[in-house]
Order: structure tokens, then C-alpha cells, then sequence
């Protein structure tokens, strides 16, 4: 596996050289310089893909809000299907059909004002429609200054802005009245305030340069700003493809650093856009199966396609069975477990926990075994428990990575990840081996076997 953060550092001199704030293409030749060296953000018995992000890393080195808004930019211009839904959006507040049209993706983009230059966060332009956006992740709107002394806010010095380049006026000396329509030739602006900040603004000091009167000026939702949060459940749902590896394995770590580092701003982002939480999966309705029962299919591979045992049964979504032919064991049972509370050592592990129950033929008297196990990134712990059937070994292992699961088919991965990681910890818990395992390490959709 590729130490990305190695690859970062190597290359990090060539960003710093190669950034430039008005050019979205700078970072993203950095970014496709990475591409030769990146490999698959890790396997099934590794660390889970637990490599340095990319995103993170190199967000550091720059402004937080002018890093988002750069690699927010380089997405919507490089994945047609984020910029779709980027648009569709931002469409409702515009009175314009977005998704017809052609852009081209700028960032830090200066347009001169009365109150000195004013430095968009994003353009989006095309020779009829210009979309800009002002973004604010960590501050709020600051207030500026006019050279007639007058206070403004930074809204209103982005309408400024709009109203000088809508005339051709190309200075922020002269006096600039909000137009009537554009200079014949010069588009129109429509300006976006995207903030994380859920106060609403005051409707009154915009009046007569909002988009819904006169088709260019301020967007106005119902706040008079949108706010990343509602982006992104739209966003993960775009980029579910280039999460699945759809475009290659460096274009799927890529977003899923981007992603990440995306969650890692508060007040950026909803908990649990894209699934229910871990809990609510374990609640079978009456007379069907637990919707956990979707995320059993990376353990079954494992089990059946590379330790050649067979599927017994189930039960409610919640336990799988699997029978064998080995020299120890007959039969295991693979659980979910649901109150950790009742089931002893699991409340030490955290809220996301398996249980691997596994059976020896009859008359097998199980040896001394390590209590505490860990295999890499994952804890557990082993006891011999007592059943109806004579004494059976349980495997407790948690799921680490549940949390940062962005799609089902993550959340599946981390699932048999974790099974791999309980069978580990009983081979080396008990002396017991399981001859096949050595080479069962689940491989994703796409890869070679």
C-alpha cells in the first residue's frame, strides 16, 4: 500500500510552487501528478485505508475557506455528475435552467469596488450568466468601508462588485448605480451566499438588487443564504460512483479524501445522510429482516468464495451461519451485537461490535486463550462461553471505521473487514489455525483474484 502521506510530502514543494488562488487547474495538475503514485486506499486486513488525507494535509498549509472553495472547485469541474448536482441545487433560487449550459470553474476571482477589490470565492461563467459565490466557513460576513466612508457589508460589496461588471465599468473610483439590465454584450450576475451560519439575513438591506425581481442580483432562499450542510447528503449521493472505484482507484481515493476532509469541518455536514445509524439498521420489522441484513454480503464472500465453508442460515438479518469441514471447528455463527450491554466485554469495544460464535466438534476441550486481542486497527476480546451445545468460543470484535463510511458498499468493506480481523484474533488467541485464512482477505468490486 502507498504511504500517501510520503507521496503528499514529496510533492508538496510542487504545489506551493504551482498554487494560484484565480486558478482551479493549479491544484488539480498537482493533484493528477499524485495519480501514478496513488494507489487503492488500502485492503481487507490492513489498516482499512487509515493513510494521511490528502486534503487535510494540505488544507493546513492554506487559508481553511480558500482551500475548501479550491477543492470544491476542482471537483465541480472535474466530476460532471457533482457539478449536476451542485446546480440542481442552487437552480430553484436562480429562475434560470442551469444544467442546459456550459461553465467554466474559477476561484478567487478580484473585482474592483468602492471598497477596495473584492475577491469572489467562486465564478461559475458562461457568456450569458454568471454565477458567483461568496463562502464562509469559519467567519461571518465582515464589513467594509466604501471611499465615501459608508458601511457595508460584504454582500453588499459583492453587489458592488456586480453592478460595476454588469456596466463595464472597470474601476472602483467612479460611482456605479445598480442597473436596470446589463451593458448590451456583458452578462448578468447571480450572487450565492453559502455559509455554514443558520442566521438569516435581514431581506431589508438588499432590496432592489435581489435575483427573483429582476433576474440578476442576490439569490434569495428562504434565509437569504444556503448552507453546506443541505450540500452535502447531494454531494455523496453524486459522488457515490467515483466512491465505488467507477473512475479508477485514484479518482476514488481522491473523493474519498475529499469527502473526508470535507466532514472533518463542523457545522459542514449531516450525520447520517446516506444510511441509518447503526442502531436503527438492528430493528427488524415485524416478519422481515434486519435492514443490517444488507451488509452481510463481504462476509459471505469471504466465508464461501475464499475459505470455502457454506452457508448454513440466517436469522432476522441479524446472525449468519456458516458450516466447515476443519480438524477443530464445525460451525460459526456471525452477530451483530445488539446490546452491548448484555453481552459481556462489548460496552469496552463501543457502539459498533461483532460477535463471532464458533463451535468445535464434540468432545473438543478448548484451550487457555488470550482474554484482550487486538489485530491492527481493531480490538476484541475472546472468552469461552458456555451453550446448550457445550462450550463455544466467541470472538468480539468492533468496527472501527463504521463512522467514516460515506456509502453502503463502505459500510459493507468494514463489515468483513472486521470478521477478517475476529478470525485473526482467534488464531492467534487460540493456536487454532485456519489454514485458508492467510490468503482470505476480501478484495473489492473490480479487483483481481
Amino acid at each position: 500500500m502507498v504511504d500517501l502521506c510520503k507521496v503528499v510530502q514529496d510533492h508538496f514543494a510542487l504545489l506551493v510552487a504551482t498554487y494560484r488562488p484565480d486558478d482551479v487547474r493549479a491544484m488539480e495538475t498537482v493533484l493528477d501528478a499524485l495519480a501514478s503514485t496513488v494507489g487503492a486506499p488500502g485492503q481487507y486486513g490492513e489498516r482499512g485505508g487509515a493513510v494521511q488525507n490528502l486534503f487535510r494535509m494540505l488544507g493546513s498549509s492554506f487559508g481553511r475557506e480558500d482551500f475548501f472553495t479550491a477543492a470544491l472547485g476542482v471537483f465541480l469541474d472535474r466530476n460532471e455528475e457533482l457539478r449536476d448536482a451542485f446546480l440542481s441545487w442552487i437552480q430553484p433560487w436562480s429562475g434560470e435552467q442551469l444544467l442546459s449550459r456550459s461553465w467554466k470553474v474559477s476561484v478567487q476571482v478580484g473585482r474592483p469596488t468602492a471598497a477596495g477589490e473584492a475577491i469572489l470565492d467562486m465564478v461559475l461563467a458562461n457568456p450569458e450568466l454568471e454565477l458567483w459565490f461568496e463562502h464562509k466557513v469559519d467567519a461571518g460576513k465582515g464589513i467594509r468601508t466604501t471611499s465615501q466612508g459608508t458601511k457595508i457589508d460584504q454582500i453588499e460589496k459583492y453587489l458592488d462588485a456586480a453592478a460595476r461588471y454588469m456596466q463595464g465599468i472597470s474601476t472602483g473610483a467612479e460611482p456605479a448605480a445598480w442597473p436596470k439590465a446589463p451593458a448590451s454584450g456583458l452578462p448578468r450576475v447571480l450572487l450565492y451566499y453559502v455559509t455554514r451560519d443558520p442566521s438569516a439575513m435581514d431581506r431589508e438591506v438588499y432590496t432592489g438588487r435581489l435575483a427573483e425581481q429582476l433576474g440578476f442580483g442576490l439569490a434569495w432562499p428562504p434565509a437569504g443564504h444556503l448552507r453546506w450542510k443541505d450540500l452535502w447528503p447531494h454531494a455523496c449521493a453524486a459522488l457515490d460512483g467515483a466512491l465505488r472505484g467507477e473512475r479508477g482507484e485514484f479518482e476514488k481515493t481522491l473523493t474519498r479524501n475529499f469527502l473526508d476532509y470535507w466532514r472533518s469541518l463542523p457545522g459542514m455536514w449531516v450525520q447520517d445522510n446516506l444510511g441509518l445509524a447503526w442502531q436503527q439498521l438492528l430493528e427488524a420489522p415485524q416478519g422481515q429482516s434486519a435492514p443490517f441484513d444488507r451488509y452481510w454480503n463481504g462476509v459471505q464472500e469471504v466465508a464461501i468464495e475464499r475459505l470455502g465453508w457454506k452457508r448454513d442460515h440466517g436469522y432476522k438479518g441479524l446472525f449468519v451461519y456458516f458450516t466447515m469441514q476443519h480438524s477443530v471447528l464445525d460451525q460459526i455463527e456471525v452477530s451483530v451485537v445488539t446490546d452491548g450491554a448484555k453481552q459481556e466485554g462489548a460496552q469496552e469495544l463501543g457502539g459498533h461490535v461483532l460477535s463471532l460464535l464458533l463451535r468445535a466438534k464434540g468432545g473438543y476441550q478448548w484451550p487457555p486463550c488470550v482474554e484482550k486481542a487486538t489485530f491492527e486497527i481493531w480490538r476484541g476480546r475472546l472468552a469461552i462461553h458456555s451453550t446448550g451445545k457445550g462450550k463455544q468460543m466467541r470472538v468480539l470484535v468492533d468496527v472501527p471505521n463504521w463512522s467514516a463510511c460515506l456509502n453502503d458498499d463502505e459500510r459493507d468493506h468494514a463489515v468483513a473487514s472486521a470478521f477478517v480481523a475476529g478470525l485473526r484474533m482467534f488464531v492467534g488467541g487460540t493456536g487454532i489455525e485456519i489454514p485458508e485464512l492467510v490468503p482470505a482477505t476480501p478484495r473489492r468490486e473490480g479487483e483481481e483474484t
